[in-house]
């Protein structure tokens, strides 16, 4: 997905957030997903490569809520994806993925780190 598109998703929910808990809250919501992802997403490859489906199910189910949360709503979609692979048992399904899910994450992070750094002029810009 084109990183404008990604942007758009997420300002539109953005705004959503700031209107009616302010920018300052954004800051610290986007700043606490970002934190807690990075993370999630090193543990799902990680589980990934390691065969370890309860762990990637679980990581995968968290980014998808917490992604979702914030209207990275494409990224989400992968992650349910992930989820139900590692539910079923099938992480061989997912090994062509992988590429595909981490460049996602990081268009969906310098997005948010673009909103948290500027967040009234993210939010300003047409899309």
């Amino acid at each position: 997905m084109e990183q404008g598109a990604i942007e758009k998703e997420i300002c539109d929910k953005a705004k959503e957030w700031a209107e009616e808990y302010g920018e300052d809250f954004l800051i610290e919501l986007v700043g606490d997903y970002l934190h807690e992802a990075s993370a999630r997403v090193a543990r799902l490859c990680q589980a990934l490569a390691s065969g370890d489906a309860d762990t990637l199910t679980y990581e995968a189910h968290t980014l998808k809520s917490s992604s979702a949360n914030l209207g990275a709503q494409t990224f989400s979609d992968l992650a349910k994806r992930f989820e139900e692979a590692g539910r079923e048992g099938n992480l061989a399904a997912l090994v062509d993925d992988v590429e595909v899910f981490e460049r996602q994450f990081a268009a969906v992070k310098t997005s948010l780190e673009k909103l948290r750094s500027a967040p009234s002029e993210f939010l300003a810009q047409e899309r």
